[in-house]
């Protein structure tokens, strides 16, 4: 067995560290509960890829740690497991409503900026958040189909341009 490489199913998922002890430093969530370690916690129990014993083994953390997690997140599971073939299944980014949502929060955002720089308040910097909330409406109108397709228009002829350039002499030029 020397040299050889553990597998991918041995490896433990981006966030995870081998068996042992987690690093408290995650922002104050559970390092169960951090974005990448989550989805594919969430998506090996819904494969049922490992046991929950091998899963605590894996991500440094007791059996019933592994089944509250899944006890918690049930429904997520349950949606993982019903569209097992899809990689996305789960990812709540991946849906256009959840996008959308993510959009309209973002505006609000931007507009209660917006309104704190109307009143003087100095901290937004309004060309900044305008920007960002037209980048916003923008992608919703697009996410709903409310923008025309832009095309790009190709002709069979071809022409020549010529540019002239006033008050150069071309000759001086090397």
């Amino acid at each position: 067995m020397d040299g050889e490489q553990g597998s991918e199913r041995d490896a433990p998922p981006p966030g995870a560290t081998p068996a042992g002890p987690r690093p408290r430093s995650n922002r104050g969530k559970a390092p169960l509960e951090h974005p990448g370690v989550r989805r594919v916690l969430v998506r090996e129990i819904a494969l049922s890829t490992l046991t929950q014993d091998e899963l605590g083994e894996r991500y440094g953390v007791h059996q019933r740690t592994i089944g509250r997690f899944a006890e918690r997140h049930a429904t997520e599971i349950e949606s993982v497991a019903a569209e097992a073939g899809d990689e996305t299944a789960g990812l709540w980014i991946a849906k256009k409503e959840a996008r959308i949502a993510e959009y309209q929060a973002d505006v609000t955002r931007a507009n209660e900026r917006l309104i704190a720089s109307d009143e003087g308040d100095g901290y937004a910097d309004p060309e900044r958040w305008m920007g960002g909330k037209h980048r916003a409406l923008r992608a919703v109108a697009e996410e709903l189909g409310a923008l025309p397709q832009r095309m790009q228009v190709t002709t069979e002829q071809t022409h020549k341009v010529t540019y002239t350039v006033e008050g150069v002499d071309l000759s001086e030029l090397t």
